[in-house]
C-alpha cells in the first residue's frame, strides 16, 4: 500500500503512522498504547475495553496515574 505526504494511518492496535516524506518513502509511527512501568502496587492493568486497543490502568481511589498530555486511549 502507498500513502501520499502526510497521510495517516493505524498500524492494527500497535502503531498510528504518518508519511513524513512521501519521495523519499519515509513515514514515522507512534506506539498507540502507554507502556506503564513502576505502577504501584494496588494498581492493576486491565484488559482494553471492547473496541479499544489500550489496556486500562485500574487504581483505587487516593492513587494518581498521570497520562501525557493530550493522551486518549485508543
Amino acid at each position: 500500500m502507498f500513502y501520499g505526504q502526510d497521510e495517516r494511518w493505524e498500524d492494527g492496535c500497535d502503531y498510528n503512522c504518518q508519511c513524513v516524506d512521501a519521495s523519499k518513502g519515509h513515514y514515522q509511527c507512534a506506539a498507540k498504547c502507554l507502556t506503564f512501568r513502576d505502577l504501584p502496587p494496588e494498581c492493576s492493568v486491565l484488559p482494553a475495553p471492547q473496541g479499544k486497543c489500550c489496556p486500562i490502568i485500574n487504581c483505587p481511589q487516593g492513587i494518581v496515574v498521570n497520562y501525557p498530555d493530550g493522551y486518549q486511549p485508543q
